[in-house]
């Protein structure tokens, strides 16, 4: 063999332990790379994923904090529009009150005065009288197993408010009856 042929099959042989040294530095450097990346990663991910959890919890008291206000406030306007028809309601129960009362009172003063008077309740819409209503008490005053002879007096209340009359017989038998 030639000294060329020695010299290159020499060349030769380091080329490929340099080739060799070579790709085992660049798996070593990639292996750290990749060990490096990894880390760096995980770090990223936990620092945003901290991010995210403060910003959800943020928005969401945000989000707490207003639909509780607005619930209050609808609240406070619900009870208020309550309140006011409630109110309403009784200014004109009292009103059907007092002018029942007054036309009762109106019927027992032409009643001493020998005046034949009607009395008549009118209330939302609905019409009776009190005969009317005196019939409906002497009837179910019957249909509880009573004669309608034993009958000497009946005290007769209106409750508007109820759509009832409350009856009381003899002063001692008390009933209720439908008001229209």
């Amino acid at each position: 063999m030639t000294n060329r042929t020695k010299r290159t099959t020499a060349a030769v042989g380091k080329t490929a332990e340099v080739k060799k040294a070579a790709s085992e530095a660049v798996s070593e450097k990639a292996a750290e790379v990749k060990k490096t990346i990894d880390e760096t990663a995980s770090e990223k991910a936990a620092e945003v994923k901290k991010t995210i959890d403060e910003t959800v919890s943020e928005k969401a008291a945000e989000v707490k904090k207003t639909i509780d206000e607005t619930v209050s406030e609808k609240a406070a306007e619900v009870k208020k529009a309550v309140e006011t028809t409630a109110a309403k309601k009784v200014v004109e129960t009292k009103k059907a009150v007092n002018t029942a009362v007054k036309a009762a009172s109106n019927v027992v003063k032409a009643a001493k005065q020998g005046i034949n008077a009607k009395l008549i309740l009118q209330y939302e819409g609905n019409e009776t009288n009190v005969e009317c209503i005196k019939e409906k008490a002497k009837d179910d005053f019957v249909k509880a197993g009573h004669k309608e002879e034993e009958i000497t007096d009946i005290a007769i209340y209106l409750k508007t408010e109820d759509y009832a009359a409350y009856y009381v017989i003899n002063g001692v038998y008390a009933g209720k009856v439908d008001l229209f």
